[in-house]
């Protein structure tokens, strides 16, 4: 008898699978509105009814009933709805061998072709406790990812690639958010000039470095509002704001809607 093994299994089966650190099925409506943001995790909707729009500084996709949309890693992405847009959402994070997200250098929003009857089976099975029906999601979830790795959209370059400075203060930021990070501080971190760190944000990011600070600290105020239920000083606080109000007076800046509002609708995907 011989037993041939796979070295390269035991190791991939060993590591951290698909993480999922946010999901749910919504009917969105005219409040469903963002712009482009940089996200640090990917995105999958699976589009049941409705219609609306991806957008990112390069490009719109629409969002159409029949399809499964990647919204990846490091791309920035704003929505909105043109009609109510009826879909189940994940919010992943699939580790590449590098440890960052696979999809991190897709750059692009991709979508393929997945069946309403499917989506809907998936629906079923997302909020039936039994195991086998949140194993059969999984499966599907796993299917979805495996086919947007073997996409040539997911691995052909788009945009300007990401240079090791940007990289090194995008992991600096997300590992130190907190109001008072300053650019001097992230570039010091990276090595590099305040001002050649700003010429690359602008240039790879589309946006500044301290933009893209106050972006990320505002869509983790957002989660902490949808999930939690610290106070809206709290949050404020935690996130190194010294000004409650003014706190409140950039999230309606951005997202057109007050913190206090937004928790009540608790609208996030």
């Amino acid at each position: 008898m011989i037993v041939q093994t796979s070295a390269e299994f035991a190791r991939r089966f060993s590591e951290p699978g698909i993480e999922i650190s946010y999901s749910g099925y919504v009917t969105t409506d005219e409040k469903w509105r963002q712009p482009p943001l940089p996200t640090h995790i990917s995105r999958l909707y699976y589009v049941e009814e409705g219609a609306g729009m991806l957008v990112s500084p390069a490009e719109e996709m629409a969002l159409e009933p029949g399809y499964v949309y990647l919204a990846p890693c490091g791309t920035p992405c704003g929505y909105y709805g043109t009609d109510a847009v009826t879909k189940l959402f994940f919010h992943i994070r699939v580790p590449g061998a590098d440890g960052r997200d696979a999809f991190s250098g897709c750059g692009r929003f991709v979508r393929i072709p997945f069946s309403v009857e499917r989506i809907r089976r998936m629906t079923a099975c997302y909020f039936n406790g039994e195991l086998t029906a949140q194993l059969e999601l999984k499966r599907e979830i796993f299917d979805t990812v495996c086919r947007f790795l073997r996409d040539p959209l997911c691995t052909l370059p788009a945009g300007p690639t990401l240079s090791e400075p940007v990289i090194r203060a995008m992991e600096y930021i997300q590992k130190n958010r907190r109001a008072n990070l300053t650019v001097r501080e992230v570039a010091d971190a990276c090595f590099v000039s305040p001002a050649l760190l700003a010429r690359l944000f602008r240039e790879q990011m589309y946006t500044g470095v301290a933009r893209y600070i106050e972006e990320l600290l505002m869509l983790e105020a957002r989660r902490r509002l949808s999930e939690g239920d610290s106070s809206i000083g709290e949050i404020s606080e935690a996130l190194g704001y010294c000004d409650q109000f003014y706190f409140s007076r950039r999230f309606s800046a951005l997202f057109g809607i007050s913190p206090r509002e937004y928790r009540k609708n608790r609208s996030y995907t």
